[in-house]
């Protein structure tokens, strides 16, 4: 609808634009006929009041102006009957004066003619302008933005691809499904092909207070056989009144807090071995263990991961190892405390 309006608001203003040319036209002609015509009818005066002096001894010839008969008897009407003409008859022998004929009677005015002429062009090159205007309008309307399409057929917007349906993430069961404290005093038998791991790590931030950090300095021991697999961590906690966790809380002045547990068992604990190298990851939800009363859960988890790596060689079945453990948004490298950090590999 709108590209119509377009197309008939332009068509009107293009015939309006050349009608008033026509009419401009028009006009210019009619003021031409009328400045030829006022010429020839002045052209034989030569002295005051339009009369020409009479020459001797020559033929006078009235001019008769032929304009009223054109109009009383416009070209193709008959001939009027000729006017009596009173006086004595004619000699015998001599030649019979005919009458004269009417200059305007039975042809046109040289005059009229043209002006004929000339309004049949203006009202030609008046019929082009609106033949040209509208040509214009209806093409101009079929494409209003330039760009080659039309405007009663909007371009479709292209159908966004359908999504990639995720995969479903596999679930994992909640820390907190089996009592606080409940794996505290268990252990997987390692076997022919399993293993046992304990690591201890530096200061890790825990919490950020408004009035300073909580930060703890993790441990973990872990034992497997191949197939499941149970993790212990212990977080004591430090409560420190500085902005940045210290990197030794006790030499800090930082308050000692209460220190929580955490138990992960297979399949919330993901562990994969790789050589003599271990990586463990899963999120842990941590406990307390008041002097008085059971072990109850603090509402707190943190996403852990930690990898150890055998760094020496092989004592008794035990080898020193080293690595990093990343608790929540912090990490820390293992302790260089002696025996702290240990690989026991089986298979």
């Amino acid at each position: 609808m709108t590209a119509a309006a377009v197309s008939s608001t332009a068509l009107v203003s293009w015939v309006a634009a050349a009608l008033l040319l026509g009419a401009v036209l028009g006009a210019a002609a009619a003021t031409l006929v009328a400045g030829r015509s006022g010429r020839r009818g002045g052209a034989g005066t030569g002295g005051p009041g339009g009369t020409t002096a009479p020459v001797p001894g020559a033929r006078q010839v009235r001019e008769v102006d032929d304009l009223p008969g054109f109009l009383e008897h416009p070209p193709g009407s008959p001939d009027p009957p000729p006017a009596a003409v009173a006086g004595p008859a004619p000699a015998t022998g001599a030649t019979a004066t005919r009458p004269a004929r009417r200059s305007g009677a039975g042809r046109h005015s040289p005059d009229a003619l043209s002006a004929r002429r000339t309004l049949l062009a203006m009202a030609s090159a008046a019929a082009v302008l609106v033949l040209v205007a509208a040509v214009i309008a209806l093409v101009g309307g079929d494409d209003p933005a330039g760009d080659g399409t039309p405007a009663s057929s909007p371009v479709p917007s292209p159908t966004p691809p359908e999504p990639t349906p995720l995969e479903p993430t596999p679930a994992e069961p909640a820390p907190t499904e089996v009592a606080a404290g409940a794996l505290a005093d268990r252990s997987v038998a390692p076997g022919d092909d399993g293993l046992t791991a304990r690591a201890s790590f530096g200061t890790v931030l825990l919490e950020r207070r408004a009035v300073g950090v909580t930060v703890t300095r993790p441990d973990f021991d872990v034992s497997s056989d191949g197939e499941r697999s149970l993790a212990h961590v212990r977080l004591p906690t430090f409560n420190c009144l500085v902005r940045e966790p210290p990197a030794d809380p006790e030499s800090a002045g930082c308050a000692r807090g209460a220190t929580e547990y955490a138990d992960l068992s297979s399949p919330g604990l993901r562990m994969t071995r790789a050589g003599d190298r271990l990586e463990l990851a899963g999120r842990i939800a941590t406990y307390t263990r008041p002097p008085a009363g059971p072990a109850a859960y603090t509402g707190r988890s943190y996403p852990i991961r930690a990898t150890l790596t055998a760094e020496g060689p092989e004592r008794d079945g035990r080898t020193p190892a080293g690595g990093v453990l990343r608790l929540g948004p912090d990490s820390a490298p293992t302790t260089d405390r002696p025996g702290a950090n240990v690989l026991q590999l089986r298979g």
